[in-house]
């Protein structure tokens, strides 16, 4: 079925009833959003949403089991893919991956985030490993990304479904900045960000109300936010020995975590009684 060219805003609600529909083109439509409904069209093969205003995909993709070909490509504006994507695979068990059914999957990484650029370019293998990697973290807690190249933090981290994630491992990436939006991740009791490029951290830290131990070794810090001195539940604070920052001063960052973080609770107290010490 072929309805490219048509300035569509949406799929007719009666298309998702033609369950021996095996190819679909919507190139070059006006499309928003898929209905949930689109699960429904389990003969689906080939789905062609290229050039179209997508925002995101439904969870009920992963329905389409026979799907092997999907097409985003010049999806300007759809930045994430859902992991329920790694559904369309050829064996399937709670929190173990799939072999990829999805063979042909077209997607822009000029516009795509989550999958990042990095796992894109390895191909559909890497893109089923980080969507499943997203699956198992929703469901545990536990997201790991280690030594993947990654340049800066998965969007996919800040999405309602991973709200739950408790320990986060980016070590050995080339992670250079982290957005403020990390303050939502309020559950987060670990974070590892070792062998990363980080040179600050975002004020945005103190939202992770939760945050027990942070561990920022090898990384080219030169400061460190007082707003860590806000967090009330991190004990522990894991750098290089000795280290040398600008903030705080090097007499009390070269002792270490638990010296840099009572300096700045000191400070926070004192901000907040209105004298310094």
């Amino acid at each position: 079925l072929i309805l490219d060219n048509n300035d569509l805003a949406e799929i007719p609600r009666e298309l998702c009833n033609l369950h021996h529909l095996t190819r679909l083109d919507m190139t070059n439509n006006v499309l928003r959003r898929l209905p949930g409904t689109i699960g429904s069209l389990t003969s689906l093969e080939t789905l062609i949403l290229r050039r179209t205003n997508l925002i995101e995909l439904p969870g009920t993709m992963g329905e389409l089991r026979r799907l092997t070909t999907l097409d985003l490509m010049e999806c300007e504006r759809l930045n994430a893919l859902p992991y329920s994507l790694c559904d369309i695979a050829t064996f399937q068990a709670p929190l173990v991956r799939g072999i990829p059914a999805l063979t042909n999957l077209l997607i822009d990484d000029t516009f795509m985030q989550s999958p990042p650029p990095t796992v894109i370019s390895e191909g559909i293998q890497g893109i089923y490993d980080f969507l499943n990697l997203n699956r198992v973290a929703s469901e545990t807690g536990f997201f790991e990304f280690v030594q993947r190249n990654l340049s800066e933090v998965p969007v996919s981290l800040y999405t309602q479904e991973m709200s739950a994630v408790t320990a986060l491992n980016l070590a050995s990436n080339h992670v250079s900045e982290i957005s403020n939006i990390i303050s939502t991740l309020g559950n987060l009791t670990s974070i590892n960000f070792d062998h990363n490029l980080l040179e600050t951290l975002p004020a945005g830290v103190s939202g992770l109300s939760s945050l027990a131990r942070l561990s920022l070794k090898g990384n080219p810090l030169k400061r460190l936010p007082l707003e860590l001195g806000g967090i009330p539940a991190l004990k522990f604070l894991d750098l290089d020995p000795q280290i040398e920052l600008e903030v705080p001063p090097k007499e009390i960052s070269r002792k270490g975590g638990a010296a840099i973080l009572s300096f700045f609770r000191k400070i926070s107290d004192a901000e907040y009684s209105g004298s310094m010490p």
